[in-house]
């Protein structure tokens, strides 16, 4: 039996949500590296014991790399990935026709999207230089920024204020972590980060808080640009693994996976760490994102220990999407408007 249709039958069986319907805000997407190699999408249902629903790109990926999704103008949604064979950056839009760039990522390494005016920017890893790139979908143009990643990590990218954004990366050489703003000039911290692990950013007022995976303690980490101060939460994170942040109700939220459990955890910066009580396939990381309306609800996304996609609602809690992923691949999610 081709691995498609497997994976399409594990669509069809899916009845593993909640069993009470609870609203759990308006519908996000999830991008994926399905378990046959290519990019699939996933729309999250409104209510919790509802289907979701998956579409195929026929779009693959680069081995283990994974995709990055931001919420765009109106109801379209951008998907930035590395593909398979040529290792060329792609835009993927729900509305409008997929871009081919030009632009080569390194191996082993993954995208990250935001939403700017009239398009999408995403921030890679180039293939050969290895420094920090940029490129706009409004322009079609790329940039160096001359800044240098560590092997095998990816940068983040987060819309700022206004039409600004801010990029998090694991400098090469030192690990320190540094924040590339679209304005300003870069900051380079003293906090350094993991072998292998990738921070992720956010917008809070005034700037940027981000999270990482620390070197030395491999506890969760969080760091404002507002501030300049950097935090240890004394949560241990799973090796080679990352956090994922987003901002919500004037704060944020951190999902990552826990040391020695493997399990999906929960940090706030108001409450601590929480263990949400499911397991993660171990060297996968999860995503978090804030569904509107915004001050209510938050959802995550993650590959369980079974090797298919879950979610998990601030709301109404876990759920199957029924979607097998590629081993050692991580989903990421985008919030609806």
């Amino acid at each position: 039996m081709p691995i498609l249709l497997v994976f399409s039958l594990c669509l069809a069986l899916s009845a593993t949500q909640a069993v009470a319907a609870t609203y759990e805000g308006l519908p996000a997407l999830v991008g994926i590296q399905g378990s046959e190699g290519t990019l699939w999408t996933y729309t999250t249902p409104e209510y919790s014991g509802e289907s979701g629903t998956w579409k195929s790109t026929g779009k693959g990926l680069a081995a283990g790399t994974s995709p990055s999704v931001a919420k765009g103008e109106g109801e379209n949604y951008g998907v930035a990935f590395h593909a398979l064979g040529t290792n060329h950056l792609w835009i993927y839009p729900t509305l409008g026709l997929p871009v081919e760039t030009i632009w080569g990522l390194a191996p082993g390494t993954s995208p990250s999207i935001a939403r700017i005016s009239g398009g999408f920017e995403a921030a890679f890893h180039a293939e050969g230089t290895n420094h920090l790139w940029t490129y706009s979908s409004v322009t079609g143009v790329g940039t160096d920024t001359g800044k240098g990643l560590a092997t095998g990590t990816s940068p983040s990218i987060a819309k700022g204020s206004g039409e600004t954004y801010g990029i998090a990366f694991h400098a090469e050489g030192t690990n320190h972590l540094w924040i590339y703003p679209s304005i300003g000039s870069p900051v380079e911290t003293i906090w350094g980060l993991a072998s292998g692990t990738s921070p992720s950013i956010t917008h809070i007022a005034g700037g940027f808080e981000v999270a990482f995976h620390a070197e030395g303690t491999n506890d969760l980490w969080v760091y404002s640009s507002v501030t300049g101060v950097g935090t240890d939460t004394g949560l241990g994170i799973a090796p080679g693994t990352s956090p994922a942040i987003t901002n919500f109700a004037g704060s944020y939220k951190v999902l990552f996976q826990a040391l020695g459990l493997n399990d999906l955890y929960l940090y706030s910066p108001s409450t601590g760490g929480a263990n949400l009580g499911l397991g993660m396939a171990p060297g996968t990381s999860p995503t978090i994102t804030t569904r509107f309306p915004e001050e209510t609800y938050w959802m995550g996304a993650f590959q369980a220990n079974t090797g298919v996609m879950w979610t998990y609602s601030s709301s109404g809690g876990g759920a199957s999407s029924g979607g097998l992923m590629k081993a050692g691949t991580s989903p990421s999610a985008a919030g609806g408007l």
